[in-house]
């Protein structure tokens, strides 16, 4: 069920640090999120706010668990108004909002773009509330994020490398391990994105970040043959699994981009520092991460507990 109050999301992170400890990783820092949902009040957001939270998320129905979310954010304006209004003189500790923006109606394709006139809409409403895209996919959404101060935006590694016409379909098949939403769109989009992340664009420095939006759905849900256009209105899962290779593509990505004389830099920008402070976060997490030039070929598949394969990369069997 969605985390639509504080109190939720406090029992929820208790829950997900037991999972932790469990691990290994009790000091794993955890960002908790409530959802948005046209039933928000604003009572709710200054009891979240009170409780630690800062973040709360918007999704428009078009996504994976999005049932409870909106048509239009005007459905959460109560929740929105409260969440600017709990943050307003707090400018080291405000309460930021993630959308999931692709408005209803238009094609996959064409979502992420028509969504831009809603979000120009929302920051005009409220333009002390701290805004971030979540997944952008678009060069026209990320030319609305660098218009605007107060708006960020994350960016997937799949949406960085994959292109619908090249990597998605295949004789009128849809290979259901690279669908997600927004869906991977041109190489123009792509070619926006990659230089977004790389840093080259001035407006968007400090503004953009890595979110892996990975998404660990069951083989079952994204296995098989998938017809394109869908027939019957069937399609697999939305969401691509991507952490397990997230760290040696990422650093093949900016080493290819960069070379030995800045790649470390702009990746650590891309991949921790920016994101940090867009959300305020301070201290430094005691670890690290060891990369190591060899070839490693990804499994097939991962299995559960019992051997039986549930979970399969987006770059399974690649090297």
């Amino acid at each position: 069920p969605p985390i639509t109050t504080g109190q939720m999301a406090v029992e929820y992170e208790a829950r997900l640090r037991e999972h932790f400890a469990a691990a290994g990783r009790p000091k794993h820092r955890l960002m908790m999120t409530i959802y948005l949902t046209p039933d928000t009040t604003a009572a709710m957001i200054v009891e979240a706010y009170a409780l630690g939270i800062r973040v709360a998320k918007l999704y428009y129905k078009v996504t994976t668990n999005s049932e409870h979310g909106v048509t239009h954010w005007r459905e959460a304006a109560v929740a929105l108004a409260a969440m600017e209004s709990v943050g307003r003189g707090r400018a080291n500790d405000p309460m930021f909002l993630q959308v999931h923006a692709e408005a209803l109606g238009p094609e996959h394709h064409g979502r992420e773009a028509a969504c831009v006139a809603d979000m120009e809409a929302l920051v005009q409403a409220y333009p002390n509330l701290c805004v971030a895209i979540e997944h952008v996919s678009t060069r026209d959404m990320l030319q609305f994020v660098a218009r605007h101060r107060r708006v960020g935006a994350s960016i997937t590694l799949h949406h960085l490398l994959l292109t619908w016409d090249d990597d998605c379909v295949h004789d009128g098949c849809l290979d259901g391990h690279k669908f997600c939403a927004p869906v991977v769109k041109t190489e123009d989009d792509r070619k926006a994105l990659l230089d977004a992340a790389f840093g080259r664009v001035h407006n968007l420095r400090g503004k953009v970040w890595l979110g892996l939006d990975f998404a660990p759905h069951a083989m079952e849900f994204k296995d098989g043959d998938w017809s394109w256009p869908p027939k019957d209105g069937k399609l697999p899962r939305m969401g691509v699994y991507s952490l397990d290779v997230a760290v040696p593509l990422l650093v093949q990505l900016f080493w290819a981009r960069h070379g030995q004389r800045s790649w470390l830099d702009e990746l650590m920008s891309f991949c921790s520092t920016s994101a940090k402070i867009w959300y305020r976060i301070s201290g430094l997490y005691p670890e690290h991460v060891v990369v190591r030039r060899e070839a490693w070929t990804v499994p097939e598949y991962y299995p559960d507990q019992h051997g039986v394969p549930v979970l399969r990369s987006f770059m399974a069997g690649k090297t």
